[in-house]
């Protein structure tokens, strides 16, 4: 395993059991994980995990103020990946 594939995937899991110990800090009514932290994590490419751990423990769904920046900075993270990826592409077929 590459490490690019090896980072994505420690950053996901480390999103995904973000997500599901804020869901448990709630039910405890305990102090949370601040929202910010949830969209530097998905800027740092994360947000695929955390998309579906919000989905899987039903966390935050319904909050528009959280949701809409959280799926921006999935999107844009998205798109630098592409872009790394179709920029991967070009520069190896210039070797063939």
């Amino acid at each position: 395993m590459g490490f690019i594939t090896k980072y994505f995937a420690i950053i996901n899991g480390f999103t995904f059991s973000a997500v599901f110990t804020d869901k448990l800090l709630a039910k405890l009514h305990w102090t949370r994980i601040p929202e910010k932290m949830f969209h530097g994590l998905s800027l740092l490419g994360g947000g695929a995990g955390g998309l579906f751990a919000i989905i899987l423990a039903n966390h935050k769904i319904s909050k528009r103020s959280f949701m809409l920046p959280y799926i921006g900075c999935t999107a844009v993270n998205a798109m630098i990946i592409y872009l790394i990826i179709i920029k991967t592409i070009s520069t190896f077929s210039l070797f063939f």
